[in-house]
This record gives structure tokens, sequence and C-alpha cells, in this order.
């Protein structure tokens, strides 16, 4: 019983957030808040980049971009995506690509 609840929260939460906890604590106390709260403005902005990407054009009736290669397409031009998001142009069964 233990061990499967282990496995399910490994696998939902993820190494990287398990993990988390040491990794501020080899900061210190101080440099681990302080570097937290960085990547809490670097995730933001991006997300706000994004967000501003999911319409094209005018930002209430432009053309809503789908996927990451629509709006890469209306960003950059018809050439870009192939260079951005080349896994949209093999797929396969697998999810291990």
């Amino acid at each position: 019983m233990w061990t499967t609840s282990a496995h399910i929260i490994t696998a939902v939460i993820g190494s990287g957030v398990l993990s988390q906890a040491w990794a501020i604590a080899q900061f210190s106390w101080v440099a681990g808040p302080v570097v937290m709260v960085l990547f809490s403005f670097v995730t933001y902005y991006t997300s706000a980049l994004l967000s501003d990407c999911y319409r094209s054009g005018d930002p209430i009736s432009g053309k809503q971009n789908y996927t990451y290669t629509d709006a890469v397409h209306a960003y950059l031009g018809p050439f870009f995506p192939f260079f951005f998001s080349p896994r949209s142009y093999f797929p396969c069964e697998s999810s291990h690509f």
C-alpha cells in the first residue's frame, strides 16, 4: 500500500518538484528564497508572453492560435515552425519521442 502510494506520488508530482526542497537548501536560507522569487517572476513573465500569443493581431478579435505551431507561424512566419516545433511534424504512436 505505501509503496504504491509512493509510486503514484512520484509519477504525478515528478522528481523535479520532490527534489526542489533539497536544491533550495543547497543555496542556503538567504539565497534559496531569493532564487525562488526570481524564478516566480520568470514564470510569470513567460506565462504573460504565452497568453499574449493566444491571439495574433488584435487582442480581442484577432485570429486564435490553438497550438504552439500556430503561434510561431503567426508571429515569425511560415518558415520558422520547422525550427521551433519539429515534434509536430513527426507524429508517432509512442509517447517516448
